[in-house]
């Protein structure tokens, strides 16, 4: 600030402190809002704030994934690229061994194969013996096989022989199965299939209790109310527990009978009653007539003869001497 006189008037000239002011508040004004972004709070209060450093919390805190859009091209040609999977470990095992399954995709045709192995360690030489049987048939090799980083996939023997054979070898990154979108789908179909078979034919779950990925997802109940606030079903299982969910399909339903003993007990209770009864009328007892002279006492109580009066019946009355001796 700095002054001068203006003909004979002091005058007092300020710098626009306005502009460097919002400036050193940003940060403090982007933590008091609750961490709000920098272009929200332009748009919303109309303040030029100027971003001097990103905040380090917000970046460590509201950190997203990123989309999966693919940027490679799909294959042009059947069996230029392949994507390859494996599920497992299923146990039991199958009455052969097996307790893995190998799934392998074709990016162009999506056409999938699934091919059971006993081990990890069988799928280096499966999936070359099935190249070189599909290379024979296409005239060509696949250009590129995609799969995850397990060792499976990733080892000594695989790589020698894409090597030889001019493959591209290419692996999605680490715990993220998105980018190998084809072979996981495929896994869900083959997992939602086989629940699916399981559970209409009916198989004895004590041969499959073990297997978590075959368990059905859903289970079968009724629908005997809803849930206001959270707007969701209330649903009787089979297990005769409530379950409130959102997820519900409603089917054409015939309602089971009723597995209740409740009125069985009480039938049961009613025919004891009357057969006791029974045997009370056919063979009453001493304690029953007792009962019975009390009852016809209390309905028919005896008269009461007040003190210092005599009553005489009538046929004991005899006429008095006197009067008996003036007729004479």
């Amino acid at each position: 600030m700095s002054g001068n006189y203006c003909g004979n008037l002091p005058c007092l000239d300020f710098e626009n402190g306005a502009h460097s002011s919002l400036l050193s508040s940003a940060e403090f004004l982007h933590k008091s809002l609750g961490h709000v972004s920098y272009h929200r709070i332009r748009k919303k209060l109309g303040i030029p704030l100027k971003i001097i450093k990103n905040c380090e919390s917000c970046a460590v805190s509201k950190i997203t994934k990123a989309s999966f859009k693919s940027v490679h091209k799909p294959a042009s040609r059947p069996f230029e690229e392949l994507h390859m999977d494996i599920i497992g470990p299923i146990w039991p095992s199958s009455y052969q061994g097996h307790r893995y399954i190998l799934t392998i995709v074709d990016s162009c045709t999506r056409f999938c194969a699934a091919i059971p192995i006993k081990l990890k360690s069988e799928v280096a030489d499966t999936v070359s013996y099935l190249i070189d049987v599909e290379a024979k048939r296409f005239g060509y090799y696949p250009t590129t096989l995609h799969s995850d980083r397990g060792s499976e996939f990733l080892n000594s023997i695989l790589n020698d022989y894409c090597v030889a054979h001019l493959i591209k070898q290419r692996t999605s990154d680490a715990y993220t199965p998105q980018q190998n979108g084809l072979a996981e789908r495929f896994n869900r179909t083959i997992l939602e299939s086989m629940r699916t078979i399981l559970e209409d034919s009916k198989i004895q779950r004590k041969y499959w209790n073990e297997i978590a990925k075959l368990n059905p997802k859903g289970k079968l109940g009724r629908l005997i109310g809803y849930t206001d606030e959270l707007r969701s079903y209330r649903i009787l299982s089979d297990e005769g527990k409530i379950i409130e969910t959102k997820s519900v399909q409603f089917l054409e339903y015939t309602y089971p009978e009723s597995t209740d003993d409740d009125w069985d007990i009480t039938v049961e209770e009613e025919k004891e009653l009357e057969h006791e009864e029974e045997e009370k009328d056919a063979n009453p007892s001493e304690s029953s007539d007792e009962s019975t002279e009390e009852i016809a006492k209390s309905l028919n109580p005896a008269s009461v003869i007040p003190p210092g009066r005599i009553l005489r019946e009538r046929t004991s009355l005899v006429k008095p001497r006197k009067t008996s001796g003036a007729k004479q």
